[in-house]
C-alpha cells in the first residue's frame, strides 16, 4: 500500500514539472569571470538537483566506507555475544542436568567469549558451582578468585556462592567468616540466613541460632511450626552441650517457656544430667511431667535408668509411680520393662520377673530379652537365660537384615 502510494505521488510530481516547465520561459545567467553562462530556468533546476543527488550518493558511499570497519567489528562483537549466549545457556542446562564435566567446560568457553563484565561473573560462578561438584577444588577456587567477581555488583553473588561452597565442604568457620563480610552488604539476605542457621547448627552454637530462628520467622523465611521445632531443638542441645553445672541448670530450666520443659527430648536431657548431678527427685519430677503432658516410650524407659548406687527409696518411688501408671497402661511394653528393671534393681525378683515376661509378651525385645537373661542369671538359671541371650541375638540379626532389606 504504501509502494503504490509513493508510485502516484512520483507520478503526480512529474506531471506537475512538465506543466510548470512549460509556463516557465526563463533564464539563469551565470557569470565567471572571464566566463557568461546563459541556461534556461528548467535545464538550471535540473541540474541542481541532479548534482543534488548525485552528491548525496557519492557522501553516503563515503560515509559506508568509513563505517565499514566498524560494522566489521560490531558483526564480529554481535557473532560472539550470540555465541557466548548460547554457551552460557548451554552450561545451565548441563548444570541442571547434573552434566558438571560439561558445565564447567562451557561456563569457561563464555569467560573467553563474553564481554559483559555481568555475564563473566554469572560464567564464573557458575563454573566454581560445576567444578565444585566434580570435587575440583583448583578450578573452583580460580574461578571465585577472577577478577570479575570483585566489582560492587557481583561480589554478593561470589560470596553467597562462595558461603555455599564452604557449607558442602563443612568448612562451617570460613562459611560464617564469608556470610559476615555478605551481611554487610546486605543485612536482611534470607539466604545469608539460612546458610548461617546450617553453619552454626553444625558448630554448635545454639545460643546464636535462637536470634536466626527469628529474624527467619519474622521474614517468613519459615512458618511458626518450623520456628517452633528449631527452638526446641536449640534449647535442647544448649542443654545438653552447654549446660554442665547444677547452678546454671537451674537458671536455665527457670528460664524456659512451661510447654518447652514438657517436651519430651528436653525432658529426657534434663532428666539425664539432674540424674548425673545425683538429683534423683528432680529428675523424676522432670520425667513425670512431662509424661502426664504426652506419653512417650523413651521418657518411661528413662524412669528406670538409675545407677547401681542410687538411694533404694528413690527406687521405690519410681517403683510405685510406675504401678500406678500401669493401671491406666497395662498392655505397654515400656512400662513393664522399666518395672522389671526397677525390681531388680530393688531386689524384687519375682515382681521383676514377672514384668519382664509381660514385656516380652506385649512386645518381644532384644533389650528385654537381655534384661531376663540377666536376671536369670543372678536367680542360677543358667540354662533358660542362656535361650533368651540367644532370643537376644535373633532379635538383632533380624533388625539388621530388615535394615538391609
Amino acid at each position: 500500500m504504501r509502494a503504490l502510494f509513493w508510485t502516484l505521488l512520483l507520478f503526480v510530481l512529474a506531471v506537475v514539472l512538465a506543466l510548470l516547465s512549460r509556463v516557465n520561459t526563463g533564464y539563469a545567467i551565470l557569470i565567471v569571470p572571464p566566463y557568461r553562462i546563459d541556461i534556461s530556468f528548467n535545464t538550471f533546476v535540473f541540474l541542481t538537483v541532479l548534482a543534488f543527488i548525485v552528491a548525496y550518493f557519492i557522501i553516503r558511499a563515503a560515509a559506508t566506507t568509513l563505517a565499514l570497519p566498524q560494522k566489521v567489528r560490531d558483526y564480529h562483537r554481535s557473532k560472539r555475544r550470540n555465541a557466548a549466549q548460547k554457551s552460557l545457556l548451554d552450561a545451565l542446562l548441563a548444570y541442571f542436568e547434573g552434566r558438571y564435566s560439561r558445565a564447567e567446560r562451557l561456563a569457561s568457553q563464555t569467560l573467553e567469549l563474553e564481554e559483559s563484565p555481568q555475564s563473566r561473573a554469572i560464567s564464573a560462578l557458575l563454573a566454581a558451582a560445576a567444578a565444585d561438584s566434580i570435587k575440583n577444588t583448583d578450578k573452583r577456587d580460580a574461578y571465585l578468585a577472577r577478577s570479575e567477581l570483585a566489582t560492587p555488583d557481583t561480589h554478593l553473588a561470589r560470596l553467597m556462592v562462595q558461603a555455599s561452597l564452604q557449607l558442602k565442604a563443612h568448612r562451617y568457620e570460613e562459611a560464617l567468616e564469608t556470610l559476615h563480610t555478605a551481611k554487610n552488604i546486605a543485612p536482611k539476605l534470607t539466604t545469608a540466613l539460612r546458610l548461617e542457621l546450617t553453619a552454626r547448627q553444625q558448630l554448635g552454637q545454639f545460643a546464636h541460632v535462637l536470634p536466626l530462628i527469628a529474624q527467619l520467622e519474622k521474614s517468613e523465611a519459615i512458618n511458626p511450626v518450623q520456628a517452633e521445632q528449631l527452638r526446641k531443638h536449640a534449647f535442647t542441645r544448649q542443654l545438653r552441650d552447654e549446660v554442665q553445672e547444677l547452678v546454671l541448670f537451674r537458671r536455665f530450666w527457670n528460664k524456659l517457656p512451661a510447654d518447652y520443659r514438657l517436651d519430651s527430648k528436653m525432658a529426657l536431657t534434663a532428666a539425664r544430667k539432674l540424674t548425673d548431678w545425683q538429683q534423683w527427685q528432680d529428675s523424676r519430677e522432670v520425667l513425670t511431667q512431662a509424661l502426664q503432658h504426652g506419653w512417650e516410650p523413651a521418657l518411661v524407659l528413662a524412669l528406670s535408668q538409675l545407677p547401681t548406687d542410687a538411694p533404694a527409696d528413690e527406687v521405690l518411688a519410681r517403683v510405685q509411680q510406675a504401678e500406678a501408671w500401669l493401671e491406666q497402661h497395662p498392655q505397654d511394653a515400656s512400662l513393664l520393662l522399666a518395672l522389671g528393671r526397677l525390681c531388680r534393681q530393688q531386689q524384687l525378683w519375682g515382681k521383676a520377673r514377672s514384668y519382664l515376661e509381660a514385656s516380652l509378651a506385649v512386645a518381644p525385645s532384644a533389650v528385654t530379652h537381655i534384661e531376663l537373661a540377666r536376671l536369670l542369671t543372678q536367680l542360677d538359671e543358667a540354662s533358660t537365660a542362656q535361650l533368651h541371650f540367644e532370643a537376644a541375638a535373633s532379635a538383632v540379626e533380624q533388625a539388621l537384615a530388615d535394615q538391609d532389606d
